[in-house]
This record gives structure tokens, sequence and C-alpha cells, in this order.
């Protein structure tokens, strides 16, 4: 089991930390833009969608 945690380490984690080492900036602005967007659309338009699920729902309750 250790053997396997050391070649983990080795051909995995090590690599990946090299590899964001390098290109951190793409990273963060990568990563920057993802939570920009999860925020707008949990806060900004949480109310949008939930006013459409519930007219949607009523709806489709009418017609049954």
């Amino acid at each position: 089991m250790m053997n396997a945690l050391k070649e983990y380490n080795e051909m995995v984690w090590k690599p990946s930390w090299r590899w964001m080492k390098k290109h951190w900036k793409g990273f963060s602005v990568f990563y920057i833009a993802v939570l920009l967007v999860e925020y707008i659309w949990l806060f900004g338009w949480y109310d949008d969608i939930k006013d459409f699920i519930k007219n949607k729902y009523k709806k489709f309750k009418e017609e049954s």
C-alpha cells in the first residue's frame, strides 16, 4: 500500500503541481471566471429561476 501511495505521489501529484506552478496565471483567471459565473447564477438570478419554476408548476397543475 505504501508503495502504491509513493508511486501515486511521483506520477500524479508532483507533475500536477509542476503544471500549476508553470500556468498559475491562466489557471487563476480561469478559476475567477468560473467563480463569477457561479456567483451570478446562484445569487443574481436565483429569484428569477425560483419564480419561473413556480409559474411552470402552476401551469402544469392547472392543465391537470
